[in-house]
């Protein structure tokens, strides 16, 4: 904050530092709160909702469970999966046939071992998305082959014997058959179907067909014990075919496709380059039938994959090129969807910020509340009206001071919230980090808010005593983050008894990006997420004192306060304060 006094002392007295016994008490306590008498009235969540989210485990973990009507591995009558597709293009698939870890638990992510049919919804939630969703076209169930969620499981580090890497055990190579569809020789047809695709290629290790590593000649490169060298090399390149095998055995390639584009920049697309086409209706695959046959299958093949990305179909017809008389479709809504088996639902409720009404998550009761003890006032008048109230602009719960326990704070967001070990049960919580995650109100102006308490009566003190504020703060600093607290006697002007700031310099002559002349900030407070401040007032006869919290912040951290007492100091000689002198009494300091 600039625009302050960069001169003003420091008035703050935190125990530890020196000056204030870290066993200083307040003897004669007129005024205490910890908030606890809230705990009764916390309220449902609004913006910090809970969603259960999938997880990637084996079958037995605990923590999970199956997700119901997720995936089947049968699809409909006819249909047949080919998990050991061994060529493309008629070349061998790259250093081995098939889908690598086939009946391995802990190998592979069962759901996408090959073919498989799923819930559209249920795919794309399961992978994180990742343009999932923008396949469109399609609904319900999906024909999916997804080589970047299956290697999502496997050893990592070759305990089991396995490879350092789930992709370095082989790419990923499946087929996909229809079942024959009768067609008339001499007859034009035209095959469609709607398709989701996102290639990548080049990134993956492999070993060589013979697992050795090969110099410039193709020759062996030995090792120093003149054994060949082993090594993975990058030759992934995710690739697809539509193959139309006739009963006559004539087979025809009606479409192909891989993931390698340019070599560099400027070169020429390679023809068989298809870049990411997440939502296509592919529509114009005519084919004419052999003499001879009187049937067709059409071959979906996916080849040479690494840990790339996915292929989905459906929606899929065959119909006479003249006269458009419809031969044979298949959108896959009568296959019977079955359980899951490694894309779970973790039985751990995840945090979502997300709108009030979100319906794919839920609130989380007894959490929070807006509403103060009796007496005490929130003032959020200099924060952007805008930015207030339950319309999602702002989350709601963090719109301004609020009461909440430590475990609410935390599921909202941990960052070190969790260190506030002095706080129990109910506190006051300022948080300008967990505010700015819904809506950008900062682009409306800063979190602004204060906290105030009630009048306080201030008791005949003694010669040698004093009158003092002790609290238990929690403070996290950034960017222009501001903590503030003033008293006010008797009803009068608030006068500043505490300022912290995030800034640790000042430019005093105003000479942006020149620090050469900057300042300490003698404000400036470090992160301190667990400590007890106590402060002296000269209450100067006065008979009332009221305090106030002042927050101020946009998407920095927080302040967080529990267990204020007000009350009295004894003379020094108890040994219970140890007085810094030139700090007392704070009445002098800057007025707000």
């Amino acid at each position: 904050m600039k625009r302050h006094l960069w001169w003003m002392p420091c008035v703050a007295v935190a125990a530890g530092l020196t000056g204030v016994s870290a066993n200083a008490q307040l003897n004669t306590i007129v005024f205490s709160e910890n908030f606890d008498s809230l705990a009764g009235t916390l309220g449902d969540s609004v913006n910090e909702r809970q969603g259960f989210p999938i997880v990637t485990e084996l079958a037995t973990d605990t923590d999970s469970e199956p997700i119901a009507n997720a995936f089947s591995s049968t699809g409909p009558a006819g249909w047949v999966v080919n998990n050991n597709l061994g060529s493309y293009q008629g070349s061998p698939t790259l250093g081995n046939a098939g889908v690598p870890g086939q009946g391995v638990a802990d190998y592979g992510v069962d759901e996408w071992q090959g073919w498989n049919f799923a819930s559209k919804d249920f795919w794309s939630e399961a992978a994180g998305d990742q343009d999932r969703s923008l396949f469109t076209n399609a609904t319900g169930t999906i024909a999916v082959v997804d080589p970047d969620e299956y290697f999502d499981l496997g050893p990592t580090d070759g305990s089991t014997g396995g490879p350092s890497n789930p992709v370095n055990g082989g790419f990923y190579n499946s087929g996909l058959s229809t079942p024959g569809i009768s067609v008339a020789p001499g007859t034009l047809y035209t095959l469609s179907f709607d398709s989701s695709w996102r290639p990548e290629s080049l990134d993956d290790g492999h070993p060589n067909n013979d697992g050795t590593l090969l110099d410039g000649d193709n020759n062996p490169i030995p090792d120093s014990d003149n054994d060949p060298l082993t090594s993975f090399v990058d030759l992934n390149n995710q690739a697809v075919e539509v193959v139309a095998v006739f009963d006559n055995g004539v087979r025809q390639t009606r479409t192909a496709w891989d993931s390698l584009g340019p070599a560099n920049p400027g070169d020429p697309i390679p023809a068989s380059f298809k870049d990411d086409t997440p939502n296509e209706r592919i529509d114009n695959l005519n084919f004419g039938v052999p003499a001879g046959a009187t049937s067709v299958k059409f071959e979906f093949n996916i080849a040479n994959a690494g840990n790339d990305w996915w292929w989905a179909i459906d929606n899929l017809a065959v119909n006479e090129l003249v006269g458009g008389a419809e031969v044979w479709t298949e959108d896959f809504e009568g296959v019977a969807l079955g359980d899951s088996v490694n894309e779970r639902r973790s039985l751990v409720a995840d945090k979502v910020t997300a709108a009030n009404d979100d319906a794919e998550t839920f609130v989380r009761p007894d959490s929070f509340t807006k509403d103060a003890p009796a007496g005490w006032n929130v003032d959020n008048s200099d924060t952007p009206a805008d930015t207030l109230g339950d319309n999602n602009v702002g989350v709601f719960e963090w719109e301004g001071w609020s009461f909440a326990t430590e475990d609410f704070w935390t599921f909202a967001d941990g960052s070190g919230r969790g260190d506030f070990d002095n706080a129990s049960g109910v506190f006051a919580i300022a948080d300008g980090d967990e505010w700015d995650d819904l809506g950008d109100p900062t682009d409306l102006g800063e979190l602004n808010t204060l906290l105030e308490t009630p009048a306080i009566d201030i008791p005949a003190i003694a010669d040698g005593s004093r009158f003092a504020i002790k609290f238990d703060s929690s403070w996290r600093d950034e960017d222009d983050q501001a903590a503030i607290l003033t008293v006010s006697l008797d009803g009068g002007s608030p006068t500043e008894i505490l300022r912290w700031e995030s800034q640790q310099t000042l430019d005093p002559n105003n000479t942006p990006g020149d620090p050469s002349d900057d300042v300490p900030n003698p404000f400036f407070h470090d992160d301190n997420t667990n400590e007890m401040v106590l402060l002296e007032i000269d209450t100067a006869g006065a008979s009332t004192a009221q305090f106030a919290f002042r927050y101020i912040g946009t998407n920095d951290w927080w302040w967080a306060v529990d267990n204020i007492q007000v009350g009295i100091i004894p003379e020094p000689s108890t040994g219970l304060l140890l007085v810094l002198g030139g700090l007392l009494p704070f009445l002098n300091g800057r007025r707000g």
